[in-house]
């Protein structure tokens, strides 16, 4: 889901628990994740309970609980209507008190609680958005299988992002022209905006078209590629595409969503002080 929200505490309202020595946000440590088509998939526990299936998603401002899980922990919270691919959805935000992936232990998280599509199969309980993540760094082992929170890497290839909003802007170049799009861990592939990327850059359609689920329903996709992509000093020779037809985004700043699962990496970083993302191929 890509939105932002405002606040909604369940508990205890403004207090940061670890003034009674409750829990204490510790932003460091290595979880083990696992790959589910390209999702990257983290156990999570809150409210002494768990472990519950996330995905993590920069692609999604916020974090966001299951209705089925919502109900299992008996979380309400005020209603609100959200924009998930431009369509508007409802949804209840709430504030739980600690979120737990591993040793790394988050406090206070806002999260959005609506139906999340099955993916393949497999049911998610919710997924971590980018509120959580901008509160540390991490570094995506994808070889390993683990990622690192807390550490400051110094990959060989960088780019840098604006910090200041509630998604990761980042420019790629298509045979040399710029293209806005948003990091995505959560999207399959790059993810285009007919309307925004047509007369701007160069794609060619393969005529076959597929539809995808999302929190607001499903989408049209038009299977495409797009050649001579660089980002930073890299250069990937053609990419798969996605052209997302009959629907707005709904997001003025960018031109679409890119999968990062797409550019086969080893290793990516990402360091939200700093407003920089590296990687290793």
């Amino acid at each position: 889901m890509k939105t932002t929200v405002a606040t909604f505490l369940v508990g205890l309202v403004g207090i940061h628990l670890s003034a009674f020595g409750l829990s204490a946000e510790r932003l460091q440590g290595v979880i083990p994740f696992e790959m589910h088509e390209h999702l990257i998939v983290v156990k999570v526990s809150f409210q002494n309970q768990g472990a519950f299936h996330f995905a993590i998603d920069t692609g999604s401002s916020y974090t966001v609980i299951s209705n089925r899980l919502g109900k299992k922990l008996r979380l309400q919270g005020e209603t609100i209507q959200v924009s998930s691919w431009g369509e508007s959805i409802r949804c209840q935000k709430v504030t739980l008190p600690n979120l737990e992936l591993g040793n790394v232990h988050f406090d206070q998280v806002e999260a959005h609680i609506t139906d999340l599509p099955a993916i393949r199969g497999l049911e998610l309980d919710g997924l971590i958005g980018l509120d959580l993540l901008k509160r540390t760094t991490i570094t995506i082992d994808f070889q390993s299988k683990a990622i690192r929170f807390g550490q400051v890497d110094r990959l060989q290839n960088s780019a840098s992002f604006y910090r200041g909003l509630p998604f990761l802007p980042i420019t790629l170049a298509v045979a040399g022209k710029p293209l806005r799009v948003i990091l995505d861990t959560g999207s399959a592939g790059l993810v285009l905006y007919e309307e925004a990327v047509r007369g701007r850059i160069e794609f060619k359609t393969n005529g076959k078209t597929e539809y995808r689920p999302h929190a607001g329903g499903r989408v049209k996709l038009k299977q495409a590629s797009v050649r001579q992509v660089t980002l930073g000093e890299t250069l990937w020779d053609e990419l798969p595409a996605l052209l997302l037809t009959g629907t707005r985004s709904g997001n003025q700043h960018a031109m679409g969503n890119l999968g990062v699962t797409s550019l086969r990496l080893a290793l990516l970083h990402l360091d939200f002080q700093a407003g920089r993302l590296s990687w290793e191929r």
